[in-house]
């Protein structure tokens, strides 16, 4: 700011003439200057990010602004008084790459921008539990438990000759049937869960379909006849 200074000097007689006016500036305030960071990456989930800051060494800061992006796309702009120093980025997509640009401001203008790379982690996926089947001469029912969470399972049925059916399910899904089996046969059945970035841990069970009886072939037999 711009300040019109004039003086003047008096005595038991009386004061001088006015002087002429000289103008003079006050100094312009620092703006604040980068800001340092520490340890994001340690407060990093598979929904949110949290951004932690020291304040800037030089010029009083009055708010900081923080931009979230995701490639080139802003995402959310954030603004915070000179008090905060932390701030939580919540709803983000699991195992995802993010940058955040923080910057400090003050009436003066504002410091230089300082932008943090971070990823969300992977989202923990389930467990299968309490895998079991029920069997028929010619199917095979399985049904699972799922601890945790699971876009969906791959269910693959297989015997001797190697793999016969792979299933893809999705959803909330806990079981399955296989038709159209032979009698009498041992198969393996795997059960795998799976989500966008990762599959977990496989469970497996051995089952044998029924034996065709002799009461169930003599009555085969006797309705061909027929």
């Amino acid at each position: 700011t711009t300040y019109n200074i004039r003086a003047y000097c008096y005595n038991s007689v009386g004061k001088s003439p006015i002087s002429s006016t000289i103008s003079s500036p006050t100094n312009r305030g620092t703006i604040p200057s980068v800001i340092v960071l520490h340890t994001i990456h340690s407060e990093t989930t598979p929904s949110s990010i949290t951004v932690s800051w020291s304040p800037p060494g030089g010029g009083q800061v009055e708010e900081y602004t923080l931009t979230l992006r995701h490639r080139d796309d802003n995402l959310r702009t954030i603004s915070l008084s000179r008090n905060s120093h932390k701030y939580k980025f919540n709803g983000l997509r699991s195992s995802t790459n993010y940058s955040i640009d923080i910057v400090a401001t003050n009436r003066w203008g504002s410091g230089s921008l300082t932008t943090v790379e971070a990823s969300t982690s992977k989202t923990p996926i389930g467990k299968i539990q309490n895998l079991d089947e029920n069997v028929t001469e010619s199917s095979i029912l399985i049904e699972w438990k799922l601890d945790g969470t699971a876009v969906g399972c791959n269910i693959t049925l297989a015997h001797s000759t190697g793999q016969i059916r792979q299933i893809n399910l999705t959803g909330d899904i806990l079981e399955h049937t296989f038709y159209g089996l032979q009698s009498g046969v041992q198969y393996n059945i795997s059960v795998t869960p799976w989500n966008s970035d990762q599959t977990g841990e496989m469970e497996y069970i051995v089952a044998v379909t029924d034996s065709i009886t002799t009461s169930t072939a003599d009555n085969t037999v006797g309705k061909e006849k027929d």
